[in-house]
Parts: C-alpha cells; structure tokens; sequence
C-alpha cells in the first residue's frame, strides 16, 4: 500500500473521528459537563469544577443544579459575593 493511500486513510480516520465528536446532542453535552464537574468537586479540584459546570450553563441557562454547585464552589474558595449570586438564583430556580 503507497504512502499517499495511507496517509489519506488515516485522515479519513480523524475526521469521522472528529464529525462523531462534534454531532453529540446539546443534552448529552451538558450530562458530560455535569458529571464532570461532579468528579472534579467530589476531588475538591475547585476551580476545574467551577469550569464544568459554567460549560453546563452554555447549553442550559437555567439549571438549578449546576447553579446551586457553582455557589457552593465559590463560598468553598472564599469567593462570598460570588457564592451567594449563584446560591440566590439556584433557589430561584429551584425554591424547594
């Protein structure tokens, strides 16, 4: 097999790759990010969790979940107005 057909092969390869990747649902996106954040906060890995869950809030502006996390992640670090915005609109959200 010539080089230039291997070459090819393997960037067919990536592509289909990349085209899976990209074609995952805006829900399944957000479950990712959710259950991410959840491992990094389980860890006490702050600062990478507060990254996954804003990533949730992209594809879902009103998820008390991940709102109620962010505040608790920032009250963990001592960031209080932080906290306490997204501790207001959790309970908003979510008043129960």
């Amino acid at each position: 097999m010539s080089r230039g057909l291997q070459a090819w092969k393997v960037l067919f390869l990536v592509t289909l790759v990349l085209a899976v990747g990209c074609a995952r649902s805006p829900e399944a996106k957000k479950a990712r990010h959710l259950e991410r954040g959840d491992k990094y906060a389980a860890r006490e890995q702050y600062k990478e969790a507060i990254i996954e869950y804003r990533n949730v809030l992209r594809y879902d502006q009103a998820n008390a979940r991940a709102m109620r996390q962010l505040g608790l992640l920032h009250y963990q670090l001592g960031e209080i107005a932080q906290a306490y915005r997204y501790l207001l609109k959790a309970e908003e959200l979510a008043p129960d």
